[in-house]
């Protein structure tokens, strides 16, 4: 009972934490356009120029660089753990490292696909009278020319927090008592901070731009955390019994709904314009096909884990998998899933 009560107080500070991120939203959205007017006409150059270069667009090191360095990091360490010689601590890692690079995939792929369908203008297009203000909830909205190209959500600031899955590892290993994970969210939130504030100073984004794209960063490391990879669930010794590259194979039927979202949100944008027709028929199409697939990925996790309690391994000693940060007594908190 003392179990369920903590794990409903967990998902009750969630709410909270999103319903919180709504209101921050909605406030924004009232002093959009003389909030990033005013940081626009405040611009610290150096700052904002060193967070808007990268090295892997031919310029010195900038802050976009960190969390790239950190994704292909993990990328090597992941192929790593596939090979017979590699350490027995790195295979246990991998679930980790599966886990990254699924919210960094994922986070890329919703935060390109709102660029495209919502096509928000950015602030320096605007300022500079070549065309008009839109919120980012206006679907009436011109289209922008060239997939992409849309102000709404930052994608440089959804790159920096991206970040956040380390965080979750962290608590997942070390307890979220643990100070190194207390640390790891102020790093980490400093850093979304700076890169927002950033780009809406040099007028690529709007203040609701990187505020929209640090919530939507958040969610999904959560939600994959918790809900697509279930890691709290997952032991080492009981993963050789799952398919091969199962988390990647979740991953491509997740992309494919969020696909059919994105065509949602379109046949929006279409009965915005009045094209009543084609707008329905699209939007009754894409969210049906949507419901299908995300019901294809419930049954399948059902068959991945098919029960709460059976499918969980025996506690392990920590000291005999490789150290705290491998330790299964902070997966008790998780008794039972639905």
């Amino acid at each position: 009972m003392i179990k369920k009560l903590a794990e409903h107080s967990l998902s009750k500070r969630k709410v909270t934490v999103v319903c919180f991120t709504v209101l921050l939203l909605a406030l924004a959205s009232i002093f959009d356009y003389s909030a990033t007017l005013y940081l626009r006409e405040n611009d610290w150059r150096a700052w904002s120029s060193l967070m808007d270069r990268s090295w892997f667009e031919g310029e010195s090191f900038g802050g976009g660089d960190v969390p790239v360095i950190v994704f292909m990091a993990v990328i090597f360490a992941w192929a790593l753990s596939f090979l017979r010689f590699s350490p027995k601590s790195l295979k246990r890692l991998r679930r980790y490292f599966s886990y990254i690079i699924v919210h960094g995939l994922l986070t890329a792929v919703v935060i390109h696909l709102l660029k495209g369908v919502m096509a928000r203008p950015r602030p320096s297009d605007v300022f500079s009278g070549e065309i008009a203000f839109r919120s980012w909830f206006d679907l009436q909205s011109p289209e922008l020319h060239g997939w992409g190209r849309g102000s709404f959500p930052s994608g440089h600031t959804a790159n920096i927090a991206s970040l956040v899955s380390l965080t979750y590892v962290i608590a997942h290993g070390l307890s979220a008592a643990s100070r190194w994970v207390h640390l790891a969210r102020i790093i980490v939130f400093c850093l979304i901070a700076t890169m927002g504030l950033s780009r809406v100073m040099h007028g690529a984004h709007w203040l609701t731009d990187t505020i929209a794209a640090a919530a939507i960063t958040w969610w999904l490391a959560d939600a994959v955390f918790h809900r697509l990879l279930c890691l709290p669930m997952q032991r080492f010794p009981t993963e050789i019994h799952r398919p091969c590259l199962w988390e990647f194979r979740l991953f491509v039927m997740v992309l494919v709904g969020c696909l059919n979202l994105a065509a949602a949100l379109f046949a929006l944008r279409l009965l915005a314009h009045s094209l009543y027709v084609w707008g329905t028929l699209y939007l009754i199409s894409a969210l049906g096909v949507a419901y299908v697939l995300f019901r294809a990925i419930s049954l399948w996790q059902e068959s991945l884990f098919p029960s709460g309690r059976e499918n969980l391994a025996p506690p392990l000693d920590p000291d005999s998998v490789g150290g705290p940060l491998l330790s299964t007594v902070a997966c008790q908190d998780y008794p039972t899933y639905q």
